[in-house]
C-alpha cells in the first residue's frame, strides 16, 4: 500500500513514487550492504525538484496535445470587461490591487499545462479557404486565391529524384507560409500561475490551444534517464549529509564522500549529455 507521506493526492502516484524511492534506496546502499541513505522526504525533493528540470529539457516528459475552450466562457463578464476607472480625485491612481488583478482576457490553465503554443478561434479565417475570407482581395473567386498558387508550386513538383527534394522544401514552405495565412491572436502565457491572457481583441468564438501537458508521475518515474538522474542526484545529496561530520566505521572503515559525490555529479552530467544529444533536428542532408 502507498504511504500516505509521499506528497502524491493520486493512489497510483503514490505507489509510483514509493517504488522510485525504493529503487534509489536500493542503488544507494547496493542493496542494503551499505547502512547509509538519504532520508525518505529529502529523496522526495529531489524528485520533484528533478521532475521540474526535466519538464525543461526532457521533449518526453511532456507532449503535444488540444484543449478547447467554449465560446460561453468567453462571454461572461468578467473576462469581457475593460479597463477599470483609477481612484482618487481626478482618477489619477491605477494601480491598485484589485486592478493588477484584473481578470479581463484571462482563463486559468489546468495544472499540468507546461506551455501554450499556439491558440486558434473556431470559424475564425483558416488561410485555406480560397482567400481572405472577408478580407478577399479575389472578388469572391476561389480559383486567385493567394493559398491556390501557392499549393500549385509545392504538388506541382513532379515524381523525379530533384523534384522530390524540392517537394520537400516546398512543403517546409508551405507549413511556414500558414504561419502568415492563419489569423495571429496575440497571447501571454506563464507558467508558474498557469493563467493564459489574451492580448488585443478578445475572440468571439470557441477557441483551441495547442499546448505541451506533462506526462503522468507514473510514466517518468519508469524512464530510464529519469532514474539514472534522481539516483545521481541523489548520490551527490549522500555524500553532502556523510561529509558533513568525520567519522568511522567499526573496524577503522572510513567513508569516500569525494567518490560518492563524483559518481553522482559523473551520472547526471552523463544524463543530461545525453538528452541533449538526442534531441531532434529540422534540417536534412542531400547528396
Amino acid at each position: 500500500m502507498a504511504n500516505k507521506n509521499t506528497y502524491c493526492n493520486d493512489p497510483d502516484e503514490a505507489a509510483c513514487l514509493d517504488a522510485l524511492i525504493k529503487l534509489i534506496n536500493d542503488d544507494l546502499t547496493i542493496a542494503c550492504q551499505i547502512p547509509f541513505t538519504v532520508p525518505k522526504k529529502e529523496l522526495n525533493n529531489i524528485i520533484q525538484r528533478a521532475k521540474k528540470y526535466f519538464y525543461k529539457i526532457y521533449e518526453d516528459s511532456v507532449e503535444q496535445m488540444y484543449i478547447a475552450l467554449p465560446a460561453g466562457a468567453l462571454k461572461k463578464s468578467t473576462f469581457n470587461q475593460g479597463v477599470p476607472h483609477g481612484t482618487g480625485q481626478a482618477n489619477e491612481t491605477i494601480t491598485n490591487k484589485n486592478q493588477i488583478s484584473n481578470p479581463r482576457g484571462i482563463v486559468q490553465m489546468p495544472s499540468r499545462v507546461y506551455s501554450v503554443n499556439d491558440v486558434f478561434e473556431i470559424g475564425g479565417f483558416s488561410g485555406e479557404d480560397g482567400g481572405f475570407g472577408q478580407m478577399s482581395f479575389n472578388a469572391d473567386d476561389v480559383d486567385f486565391s493567394i493559398d491556390k498558387f501557392i499549393y500549385d508550386d509545392v504538388y506541382g513538383a513532379g515524381i523525379g529524384s530533384e523534384n522530390l527534394m524540392y517537394y520537400v522544401v516546398n512543403s517546409l514552405f508551405m507549413d511556414n507560409a500558414r504561419q502568415v495565412l492563419l489569423p495571429q491572436i496575440s497571447y501571454t502565457f506563464n507558467r508558474l500561475t498557469k493563467k493564459f491572457r489574451f492580448q488585443g481583441e478578445l475572440p468571439k468564438n470557441a477557441v483551441i490551444f495547442e499546448i505541451f501537458s506533462t506526462i503522468s508521475d507514473c510514466a517518468l518515474f519508469e524512464d530510464e534517464a529519469f532514474q539514472r538522474y534522481v539516483i545521481g542526484m541523489a548520490k551527490i545529496q549522500l555524500s553532502r549529509i556523510l561529509g558533513t561530520f568525520s567519522f568511522t566505521l567499526p573496524g577503522n572503515i572510513t567513508i569516500n564522500y569525494d567518490m560518492i559525490s563524483s559518481e553522482g555529479r559523473e551520472e547526471v552530467d552523463r544524463v543530461v549529455e545525453e538528452i541533449k544529444g538526442d534531441e531532434g533536428v529540422d534540417y536534412f542532408f542531400t547528396g
